[in-house]
């Protein structure tokens, strides 16, 4: 994977030139959160889809359900 920073330059750089402050950093919180996901799966630390859907279906009858996760 490549360093946050090259991330960054690789997004901004695909950005048209006319790209606002809030645009981009839009899209930095953006990629942010996909590249967190991504530790966070190298890691194990994610949950089946089924499990939280499960968790979801279960919280419509018990709103506490969802605190196990």
């Amino acid at each position: 994977m490549m360093s946050d920073k090259d991330a960054v330059l690789k997004a901004v750089q695909k950005l048209s030139d006319d790209a606002t402050f809030e645009q981009i950093l839009e899209h930095l919180e953006i990629l942010a959160s996909i590249r967190q996901g991504e530790r966070d799966f190298a890691a194990g630390r994610t949950l089946p889809h089924d499990n939280i859907l499960t968790a979801w279906h279960s919280s419509r009858q018990d709103p506490h359900s969802l605190e196990s996760l």
